[in-house]
């Protein structure tokens, strides 16, 4: 029924709208411990999406002039060093790397939005809608993948702080 690259565009849909969903859900918990006015504590989730609205059509220009291919690695390298940064803006308590760093969350995930329109190329005419529904049924997967993540990382950090084991 669905090719090969239906497949991988599947999975990546599922990890690439992880990010978003963490920022959104720890980002003004995150922000008020940065920053002592408390009414910026939720600006880096107002960076990102303004981040998604300034990149969507820098993505959809990139996509057009050097493929999707080359647009959908662009977007999963600027996801993941943004990512880093954010973690790095956190352990450095800088709130402005972290503004920033969300903004480039922001910026990769205009790239995610393209998902479905790269799935409605490679499938056959009569399956698009129901491959459409699917990707964007994935971002759904993502959110529940990128809430999971939150807990399960909550627990370890309990556990490690709560040890007697020291990491350095």
């Amino acid at each position: 029924m669905f090719n090969r690259n239906f497949t991988i565009l599947f999975i990546s849909q599922i990890f690439s709208s992880t990010p978003p969903v963490v920022t959104i859900l720890l980002s003004g918990i995150i922000g008020s411990t940065l920053i002592d006015i408390k009414y910026l504590a939720t600006l880096p989730t107002g960076i990102m999406v303004s981040g998604v609205a300034v990149s969507s059509v820098f993505a959809s220009t990139i996509m057009s002039k050097k493929g999707r291919r080359f647009g959908f690695c662009l977007g999963s390298l600027v996801s993941t060093f943004a990512c880093l940064f954010s973690a790095l803006s956190i352990f450095y308590q800088n709130f402005n790397l972290y503004c920033f760093s969300n903004f480039f969350i922001g910026f990769a995930m205009a790239f995610t939005h393209q998902y479905r329109f790269a799935v409605a190329e490679i499938v056959e005419k009569n399956l698009i809608p129901k491959a459409i529904s699917i990707v964007l049924l994935l971002s759904i997967v993502g959110a529940l993948l990128g809430s999971t993540m939150v807990n399960f990382t909550k627990t370890l950090l309990k556990k490690i702080y709560t040890s007697d084991l020291i990491f350095v």
